[in-house]
């Protein structure tokens, strides 16, 4: 189930005005990688499948929220996701240990706020916001991180390369724990 941007557009009046509700342009976006793509390429790529400009930003701008990329508030975030090789007890002491955790991520970043087994929040002195969210998932931890309140898109893609390297850092430890 599509969790609906309230802000934005009804579903009824999205198929009135593109044929379709969000849950068929979502898929459609997940479909061709569009998790990945700057605001700018899903904007281009809905116009390329006969949306006239307005649609293809109104449904690129939901799809960025609803996928976790743009909050409410206009700002972006950055984000990845690894399933380790181990069970969420295990990966838990790697998230929310300081110094563990900075050998992963490279940089120590004090810890704000904790829910034991749940999440990690991390102090930025820059003003935006980091959650190590972990997860059980299939026998394994799934862990995201979301690097929240970005104001550009270059910053975006900076981030979630740093923390593409990062989970592949907390994956490699984990394989050697």
């Amino acid at each position: 189930m599509v969790r609906r941007n309230l802000t934005a557009v009804s579903d009824d009046r999205m198929r009135l005005g593109t044929g379709h509700g969000s849950e068929h342009w979502f898929e459609l976006l997940d479909a061709a990688g569009a998790i990945r793509w700057r605001h700018s390429k899903i904007v281009d790529h809905l116009e390329e499948q006969g949306l006239r400009a307005w649609w293809a930003n109104t449904i690129g701008t939901a799809y960025e929220v609803e996928r976790g990329r743009r909050s409410m508030d206009g700002t972006m975030a950055a984000t990845a996701t690894r399933l380790l090789p181990t069970n969420a007890a295990e990966a838990w002491y790697f998230l929310a240990d300081d110094a563990e955790r900075a050998a992963w991520i490279g940089e120590d970043w004090p810890t704000m706020d904790v829910r034991d087994g749940r999440y990690v929040r991390l102090d930025c002195l820059d003003g935006t916001d980091v959650t190590l969210r972990l997860t059980e998932a299939e026998g394994a931890a799934r862990v995201l991180a979301q690097h929240a309140k970005l104001t550009d898109e270059e910053t975006q893609e900076q981030l979630e390369r740093f923390w593409d390297d990062a989970l592949d850092r907390l994956a490699e430890v984990l394989n050697w724990a």
